[in-house]
């Protein structure tokens, strides 16, 4: 959960890829309900106010990717891979989407899928959380057994993040 509050901060720091319009505008006063009941753990509220804002302007990836989040709290975690798939169809330079679907792949045990959305969000110049990809492989790399490789990972994390450490 520590990640998805991060993932998620760092989404709306972002802001929205978007072309003006009233669709947008109303779709964005629920995005933005959608994210406030996201935030204090009322994920069916959430879902639905998300939902709503899809329904609305379906032209923005934040939306999709707070959609993601919503399911992957859920347990969803096929239907959260699909609304980050979504996002990403909209545009595909959103770091944190890629995170985060790495995240959700390693919940479905797909260990190597995941280690490599996470190294795309790395390699983005805009990614703002690193610490977060490179924990995510190394807990990655620990499921597969590469230990080798779980630990170059979980240092780099340390180094870019120390409170990883405690």
């Amino acid at each position: 959960m520590k990640h998805l509050v991060i993932i998620l901060l760092c989404s709306i720091v972002l802001g929205c890829v978007q072309k003006p319009g009233k669709g947008m505008e109303q779709g964005d006063i629920h995005y933005r309900a959608g994210i406030d009941h996201l935030n204090k753990g009322n994920l069916l509220k959430a879902k639905n106010e998300l939902e709503i804002a899809i329904s609305l302007f379906d032209g923005d990836p934040l939306y999709y990717n707070a959609l993601g989040l919503v399911h992957f709290g859920l347990g969803n975690y096929e239907i959260a891979v699909a609304k980050y798939l979504d996002g990403l169809k909209i545009s595909s330079g959103i770091p944190d989407i890629y995170n985060n679907l790495g995240t959700a792949y390693y919940y479905l045990g797909k260990y190597d899928l995941a280690i490599e959305k996470h190294q795309l969000a790395l390699q983005m110049p805009n990614y703002h959380t690193p610490a977060a990809a490179h924990y995510n492989i190394g807990i990655a790399y620990l499921a597969k057994g590469d230990n080798l490789k779980a630990l170059d990972a979980l240092e780099k994390a340390i180094k870019e993040q120390p409170e990883y450490y405690r």
